[in-house]
């Protein structure tokens, strides 16, 4: 779902937003936990070389639901299109 907010993104010229890779202890968890990173290369494959379906109707945010009481005031302007996982998948508010 993830990489469908980045693709979803990059088609219309934003930048991926992966900004939450950049976390020192996501890294270090990728480099020992090789199943997981086996896991999210496959999904990014799936996604941009085989074109794979949209899950998140479109969304071009997404934020875990363990985090969410901290985000209230950043999602309050956004609709929450999809919950998959432990995660919101948002866009922007129509106006």
């Amino acid at each position: 779902a993830v990489c469908c907010v980045v693709r979803n993104r990059l088609a219309i010229g934003m930048d991926h937003g992966l900004v939450g890779m950049q976390r020192s202890d996501l890294t270090l968890f990728i480099k020992h936990n090789y199943e997981v990173r086996d896991q999210a290369f496959e999904a990014i494959e799936h996604i941009f070389k085989y074109n794979g379906p949209d899950i998140t109707n479109g969304a071009l945010f997404y934020e875990s639901i363990d985090f969410i009481k901290d985000f209230k005031q950043w999602s309050k302007d956004k609709v929450i299109l999809a919950h998959i996982g432990k995660h919101y998948f948002y866009n922007y508010r129509r106006k």
